[in-house]
């Protein structure tokens, strides 16, 4: 492995995740549906819609006519008010290559420019009239006898002139399949955009559509447009004929990190590494390369040195780092602070200790039991055969994390180092479901008053002895009676007030409006 650039597959030769199935059904699909027909390849951002794109391109028949066309690259350069025009004439000139001695779809480029004219409302200047026209003239003349239409006439003429061009292209029973990439990668409404001015040609006879777009773009577009998203979802039904979901689920991931990891493996050790993968990052390729490139770099960052347990321990905490940001973080942020006990948490599977000593309380259930499934076998990794993890144990862990900062997206300090407030403080506080459910209270790092040392608490003239958290700054435990007591409850806002000499916390309850 020598550092994974993210580029897309061209050839099932190049294919690592075994998807070959899924390309040889979607290409014959393609070759034998009716027309005219629309298909949308929906995934994530970095799942591989390019991929798959590009292979189902390679794997049609020879006959079939083909164009590609990446929105991205054009809204990149500050194109994108002209990405519809940009689309339009674009497959213009890609047609005219298929025909190149036929004048109907030589002037196809003509009634797009005029077009441009007459609906996009493009200036000469901005449309750059010398170069998307063989004939300024020829085109000035073709837009004179345009200009007394309506704009609904002007799409009814170039859609026509549209179509008889596919006809004459594609008099032998050939098809026009037309790659649109990238999609999603533009903001909703743009995307919109795009889908609103190519739904007028979506209905070509012997023309299949292939688009890169994904379902939620298309909702979020027409809500931000026209302010209903039920109007987005009946929009993206009525354009597209076959959504084709990625696969990500069925990639063969372990032939893919087989391959990068090397061959030399042990077959269990890399069902591990596969497990890992799974449980954090998935299968999302993108999200993978990443992973294997910051693998490789802090690698080389230790020397290359450490034995298998100590490279998965790494392979693991970068896989945590890219997946559960703010779980690493917090590791990191107390990475003097837990110690041997607190990991052991997880392996004796004490939940309660886990989400409190772990900062996991204001997660969902759903995403607690993702976070604490990874981190257990984080921590069996750390322990290797033994039950409990050793002080020897953390300090390889310790090492490892601290190399392991050098691909972390933000700049996390630990708190070993941060100092407790040492002046007085004021500021608000919303009762949360957390706070209640464990009679905390999280008052932030802002409020960091020490680690473990006790305080007093104070509302409506009776105190209460508590302390801080061991961990977690500006968290207050040990509030059962303060919240018996005054029956307090989820949403309460109060005011809080610091009195740094008497080491103090001041409740003062606000009343809502």
């Amino acid at each position: 492995m020598s550092g994974l650039i993210d580029k897309p597959i061209e050839k099932l030769d190049d294919d690592c995740f075994e998807v070959g199935n899924y390309i040889y059904a979607l290409a014959k699909f393609i070759e034998e549906c009716d027309t005219p027909m629309t298909i949308a390849v929906q995934g994530d951002w970095g799942s591989g819609k390019t991929s798959i794109m590009s292979m189902v391109r390679n794997e049609l028949k020879k006959e079939i006519h083909s164009i590609w066309f990446n929105t991205w690259q054009f809204s990149k350069f500050n194109m994108d008010d002209k990405l519809t025009y940009s689309l339009l004439f674009a497959l213009a000139d890609e047609l005219s290559q298929f025909a190149p001695l036929s004048g109907r779809v030589k002037k196809l480029k003509g009634f797009v420019s005029a077009f441009a004219w007459k609906i996009l409302s493009y200036s000469a200047d901005a449309v750059g009239a010398s170069k998307i026209a063989d004939d300024t003239s020829k085109m000035a003349e073709m837009y004179s006898k345009m200009k007394e239409e309506t704009p609904f006439d002007s799409v009814l003429t170039l859609k026509q002139h549209f179509q008889e061009s596919i006809n004459e292209i594609t008099r032998d029973d050939s098809k026009i399949v037309i790659f649109i990439d990238d999609l999603d990668r533009l903001e909703p409404s743009r995307a919109l955009d795009v889908l609103e001015v190519l739904n007028l040609f979506l209905d070509c006879e012997n023309c299949v559509y292939v688009l890169a777009i994904d379902y939620n773009v298309v909702v979020r577009g027409v809500k931000e447009k026209y302010g209903d998203e039920q109007l987005g979802k009946e929009f993206f039904d009525k354009i597209i004929q076959l959504p084709f979901y990625m696969p990500v689920a069925h990639y063969n991931i372990q032939k893919y990190v087989t391959r990068t990891m090397g061959d030399k493996l042990d077959k269990n050790i890399i069902e591990k590494y596969v497990k890992l993968i799974r449980c954090s990052v998935g299968c999302n390729p993108r999200k993978m390369k990443r992973l294997f490139n910051a693998f490789e770099l802090v690698s080389m960052i230790r020397g290359n040195n450490g034995n298998e347990q100590q490279k998965m321990l790494l392979f693991s905490l970068l896989c945590l780092q890219l997946a559960y940001e703010d779980t690493y973080n917090f590791l990191v942020e107390n990475i003097e602070m837990l110690g041997a006990e607190q990991y052991s948490y997880f392996i004796d599977g004490d939940i309660d200790r886990i989400d409190q000593t772990f900062n996991l309380e204001s997660e969902t259930d759903e995403k607690k039991i993702e976070i604490r499934d990874f981190m257990t076998q984080l921590i069996k990794i750390i322990a290797g055969r033994k039950k409990k993890v050793s002080d020897e144990d953390m300090r390889i862990f310790r090492q490892v994390l601290q190399n392991t900062t050098a691909t972390n997206g933000c700049s996390v300090i630990s708190k070993s180092s941060q100092g407790e407030l040492s002046e007085n403080k004021i500021g608000k506080k919303t009762i949360r479901n957390t706070d209640v459910k464990y009679k905390i209270c999280c008052l932030g790092s802002g409020f960091h008053l020490g680690y473990g040392k006790k305080i007093t608490v104070e509302f409506e003239g009776k105190t209460y002895g508590v302390k801080m958290h061991d961990i977690s700054a500006g968290r207050i435990d040990g509030l059962s009676k303060f919240y018996y007591e005054n029956k307090i409850k989820e949403g309460d806002q109060f005011e809080v007030i610091y009195r740094h000499h008497e080491r103090k916390v001041i409740f003062l309850r606000l009343l809502e409006d």
